[in-house]
């Protein structure tokens, strides 16, 4: 209860931030990686692995510039974001909804895809998350989790904070709002380690989990494909009592 009681608030507050960030977002996120996420959320769609037409559930989508990629690849979107004002930046021809990825507003098994970009931070636990995405993905669907990382190497991982913790902020308050981009450099912390992602996969009934490393590790791909029945994890859970 007090876990999900935290991450009701953590909701909120990350709601109000975009909210606010909103008009500028796509700027600061061009200017804060340096032009380098485009060629990360083209690698996304690619590694996604659909046949075209296929349909992909966009997680936390915010202004949708992932959606961008997966039309080139002739795959349809449904964005999906709690913040109403990121949506309204994104191109009007996209469908979106308006909901929490937590407890997602779609039909069990009706998507081939499922994408997440920069998101997972924001979540105390990931697991609820992926069961959900476990739910509405159809047999063999597939997943792809665009993060940013820390770098592995110590001269890069001290470049990388400095980087983080001065530069981001300042073009924050610079362009938009200086608390809410020191949220988001400070949240880099929150990211669940590399073990535990692949184990909550593999938990919510994924297979065939790939990691890529991108840009020196500064960012990070996740992949993975859904098994065609749940884990046993996963249905023993299902079958619980609610608390």
């Amino acid at each position: 209860m007090a876990e999900s009681e935290s991450q009701a608030k953590r909701t909120r507050n990350v709601r109000q931030m975009f909210n606010q960030i909103a008009v500028r977002y796509d700027l600061l996120n061009t200017v804060v990686s340096l032009g380098l996420d485009r060629g990360w959320r083209k690698k996304t769609a690619k590694e996604l692995q659909l046949a075209p037409g296929g349909v992909v559930l966009d997680l936390a989508c915010g202004t949708s510039p992932l959606a961008k990629d997966l039309d080139a690849a002739g795959l349809a979107t449904v964005g999906l974001d709690i913040s109403e004002q990121m949506m309204q930046q994104s191109p009007s021809e996209l469908p979106h909804v308006l909901g929490d990825c937590l407890s997602l507003p779609i039909r069990d098994r009706s998507v081939e895809g499922i994408v997440c970009g920069f998101a997972l931070r924001h979540f105390i636990s990931v697991a609820p998350l992926l069961a959900e995405a476990t739910r509405v993905l159809q047999p063999y669907g597939r997943i792809a989790l665009l993060e940013l990382d820390i770098p592995r190497s110590p001269w890069l991982k001290f470049g990388h904070r400095i980087y983080c913790h001065t530069f981001i902020p300042l073009a924050g308050w610079l362009l938009a709002e200086k608390s809410a981009y020191k949220y988001l450099a400070d949240s880099l912390t929150m990211l669940p380690p590399h073990e535990l992602l692949e184990r909550c996969l593999q938990e919510a009934g994924f297979g065939d989990v790939q990691r890529f490393s991108l840009s020196l590790g500064i960012a990070q791909l996740v992949t993975a494909t859904k098994l065609s029945t749940a884990s046993p994890q996963l249905e023993a859970a299902k079958d619980q009592p609610p608390a």
